[in-house]
Order: C-alpha cells, then sequence, then structure tokens
C-alpha cells in the first residue's frame, strides 16, 4: 500500500507536479491519497486523480481517498466515480 498525501492549491501549474506521482506507483495496487491538506482541486488536477484511480484498476486494486473536501466529493459524483474509489474521513 502507498500513501500519497496532495496539500495545498491545486491548480493547472500544480497538475505536471501531481503527474509525477503516478510514477510512485509503479506495481501498487492500493493507494491512499490523503487530500487533508487541500484548499482547492481544479479540473486538471483533478483529472490526474482519475488518472490514479484508473492506473490502480487496471490492477485490480484501489484509492483511498483520506478526508476529501465536499467539492472533490461533488465531482466524484458528478463524473459518476463515487461509487468507484472509497473514502475515509478522520
Amino acid at each position: 500500500m502507498r500513501v500519497i498525501a496532495w496539500e495545498g492549491r491545486l491548480d493547472a501549474p500544480v497538475a505536471n507536479r501531481l503527474l509525477a506521482d503516478l510514477a510512485l506507483l509503479r506495481g501498487q495496487r492500493t493507494v491512499v491519497l490523503d487530500l487533508s491538506l487541500v484548499t482547492y482541486m481544479d479540473a486538471a488536477c483533478f483529472a490526474v486523480m482519475v488518472q490514479m484511480i484508473r492506473l490502480t484498476w487496471t490492477r485490480n486494486g484501489e484509492v483511498v481517498l483520506r478526508n476529501p473536501s465536499a467539492s472533490v466529493l461533488e465531482k466524484l459524483r458528478e463524473s459518476q466515480l463515487d461509487h468507484a474509489v472509497k473514502t475515509e474521513l478522520k
């Protein structure tokens, strides 16, 4: 299991840095994405998160979102991915 923590304002200029986190997933089936310190996430960064979810699916794995904001949960519902990931609220 790999834990990855994102923090701060996640907007388009940050998306490429987040893409680097996908490389950390090599061989991982379960990923915990800690969003506790995320203050904002735009569509570009949300797309990176969706790529992470799809990558783990190809390994029959799962992504657990730790403390996602209400806006992230809403985006997941809108994209019909809310049932594809687990959420963990602490």
